[in-house]
């Protein structure tokens, strides 16, 4: 997760990130999941929303596979009318940069890291709250060969 920040402040370093490394509060599964009140307004949340599955693909007795899934959220001030969230290129923009950095076979910023996979959610999601929000969700999953433990 701390790597994904540094990944994202590279990219964008005047767009603050949010780790939701502690109790997302009361809709763990929000995208908003990490972003509080009072925070700035445009930045990046990083959550983890689902578990870590274990051996997925091939293991061996002395080595593990652990997926690694995150959830990489724009979060910004609604700035179109009611009815036109399509119409936001920074956004799209946004996206497309992040797709095209990171959906790569490895993640330089972890060393052991593959397989990343990337799947976009909804492009535009309006959250109706003061100031109106709008957030944009992108799915990442990385896959790791873990020593297994023995004791």
């Amino acid at each position: 997760m701390d790597a994904m920040a540094g990944f994202l402040n590279g990219l964008y370093p005047n767009i603050p990130v949010v780790e939701a490394k502690d109790d997302p509060g009361p809709d763990p599964h929000s995208p908003l999941a990490g972003w509080r009140p009072g925070q700035s307004t445009t930045c990046f949340v990083v959550s983890i929303e689902e578990p870590e599955p274990v051996d997925e693909g091939i293991a061996s007795f002395e080595e593990i596979f652990v997926r690694y899934k995150m959830v990489i959220t724009y979060v910004k001030p609604a700035a179109a009318e009611p009815g036109r969230w399509n119409e936001d290129p920074d956004i799209r923009d946004k996206r497309q940069t992040i797709r095209d950095a990171i959906y790569k076979p490895t993640f330089a910023r972890v060393a052991g890291v593959f397989d990343i996979r990337y799947a976009s959610d909804r492009v535009y999601e309006v959250m109706d709250m003061q100031p109106m929000m709008i957030y944009s969700p992108m799915k990442v999953s990385f896959l790791t060969q873990e020593p297994r433990g023995f004791n």
